[in-house]
């Protein structure tokens, strides 16, 4: 199988199709059984050891919990806080964090209920080394971008802590990829 091939290009080339596989839920019920294979490959190649592969499987999952609602948002929720803790991998915190940024984005202009426990959890990774520094920071200019308009009711929705978290996610240093 290509999931367990040498070359990182080769498992990076499941990405596309899994993409179509999975959004093809959209159109027609997939299975109990076919969702949670789906859910398996995305969260394999989320945890690839090739940064690449992990970047580029992180917009998959994301669409993936989108199309199949909250309950597949709590589970994606529960398997980044299973992969976040201290004595996970430095690739597994990577994962973690993707994960939490790819919820994030499933609410780019409002804030629903359950998006400030994920900005809070995504903020702990803040001080972590690269390339989990480098997501959490996209993670946030994203999130301040796209909410920025409304913010002034959208932060009513945070505690003064959770809006302090936001105020102090750094901003990278100019020329920062």
């Amino acid at each position: 199988m290509l999931l367990a091939a040498g070359s990182w290009h080769l498992r990076g080339c499941i990405i596309p199709t899994l993409q179509l596989l999975a959004y093809r839920g959209q159109f027609c019920e997939l299975t109990n059984s076919h969702r949670d294979t789906i859910r398996a490959l995305l969260h394999q190649l989320i945890l690839d050891t090739q940064v690449e592969v992990r970047e580029a499987s992180w917009l998959v999952t994301s669409g993936f919990v989108q199309l199949h609602g909250p309950t597949e948002r709590d589970r994606t929720l529960e398997w980044a806080t299973r992969h976040s803790k201290k004595k996970s991998t430095v690739v597994e915190r990577h994962a973690a964090a993707l994960s939490l940024s790819g919820l994030m984005m499933l609410a780019p202009y409002d804030v629903p209920a359950w998006l400030p426990d994920v900005v809070e959890r995504l903020a702990k990774f803040s001080n972590e080394p690269q390339p989990i520094k480098r997501t959490v920071t996209k993670a946030f200019q994203d999130f301040k971008r796209t909410h920025q308009d409304n913010w002034s009711a959208n932060k009513l929705r945070f505690t003064e802590e959770q809006q302090e978290i936001i105020a102090n996610t750094q901003e990278p240093p100019p020329g920062y990829v």
